[in-house]
């Protein structure tokens, strides 16, 4: 195993947990906001009360189905416990590094699809790992709107 490898897949954890847990917050507290906005205009008549209503049930069944609070939490632990291998990595070897990164990732946040590109691009940007042309063009912008709405877009230099 070459040894500057255990420390790009343990950036790219925390950099992944770290959006995941940014993204989901987000996501919860935008799910409240127009929750109470919503209801708000109910209660004041200011729009149409079946239309806000309908909205404001969406709103909820999405924060009780998918619990975004929740993730947002298990991906704050979890990138807690990247941040200790981190922490401890200086004196690890390359493969105790690897082994304990194997340890914890069964724990990992269900990964946003639209998240694990940008993120690769952030670590690769992190540790000094040239990025081709290619790698750039391949961020969509659906995975380029997650990532800025998660906390880090990450941006080609010129």
């Amino acid at each position: 195993m070459e040894s500057h490898e255990p420390e790009f897949n343990l950036t790219y954890s925390i950099l992944l947990e770290q959006m995941h847990s940014v993204l989901f917050g987000r996501l919860d507290r935008f799910c409240t906001f127009a929750q109470l906005f919503l209801g708000t205009a109910v209660a004041t008549d200011v729009a149409n009360p079946i239309v806000s209503g309908l909205f404001v049930a969406f709103l909820a069944a999405i924060q009780i189905t998918y619990q975004p609070s929740a993730k947002s939490a298990e991906a704050k632990l979890q990138l807690a416990r990247y941040l200790e291998i981190r922490k401890r990595a200086p004196s690890l070897t390359p493969e105790q590094v690897q082994d304990e990164i194997n340890s914890i990732a069964s724990s990992d946040t269900e990964a946003v699809g639209a998240l694990t590109h940008p993120a690769w691009l952030a670590t690769a940007m992190q540790t000094g790992r040239p990025i081709d042309d290619a790698e750039w063009r391949r961020m969509t912008r659906l995975q380029a709107v997650a990532s800025w709405f998660a906390g880090n877009h990450p941006k080609k230099a010129s």
